[in-house]
């Protein structure tokens, strides 16, 4: 499949789901909430202590620098840099323009989630599939924890997933811009 059709059919995935969750964010929150038993919350309480900022982001860099430079990808670091300060830039500026309260009401910073679109901005730079699809589904679970824990709203998690996953992409075409 040609590259822009991938990122069209992936943008179209993002809008829907974006749309969806919007529209049932509160369901989809009840659900979860409901769900929850000691064991479940036991396995997503590890995630959630990774979570912690001072361990995440710190871990998130490091670990995203190593498998760059194990896969001699040195080129892409100063990208990936860019990309993940954009990332948390743009996020951190969202959540001050919208200042959606969180489902638990303990703060004014739902909207995007940063942990989720911190942890997205990785993808872009991998080229092996299986590293991909390893960091895929553990920024999924990651994600889902922030739902879990009512930390944040489904839409929160959509839409920090998407610039995670889109930013990247524009910081590639302004680097290639800039080259020319």
């Amino acid at each position: 499949m040609r590259t822009k059709t991938k990122h069209t059919i992936i943008a179209l995935i993002f809008a829907l789901l974006l749309v969806l969750s919007f529209a049932f964010d509160n369901q989809i929150i009840n659900a979860v909430q409901n769900a929850r038993t000691p064991s479940s919350d036991a396995f997503f309480n590890i995630f959630l202590f990774i979570e912690n900022g001072f361990i995440f982001y710190p871990l998130a860099v490091i670990a995203t620098l190593v498998i760059l430079l194990l896969a001699k990808n040195r080129g892409k670091i100063t990208k990936y840099i860019v990309s993940a300060a954009a990332a948390a830039i743009i996020t951190l500026v969202l959540k001050l323009i919208v200042a959606r309260h969180r489902p638990d009401m303990t703060s004014d910073s739902s909207f995007p989630s940063g942990h989720t679109s911190f942890v997205f901005t990785s993808l872009f730079f991998f080229n092996n599939k299986l590293t991909k699809i390893i960091w895929l589904i553990l920024s999924c679970i990651f994600a889902f924890t922030r739902v879990w824990f009512n930390l944040h709203y489904p839409s929160d998690i959509v839409f920090g997933a998407a610039l995670g996953f889109y930013i990247p992409f524009l910081v590639n075409f302004f680097f290639r811009r800039a080259g020319k």
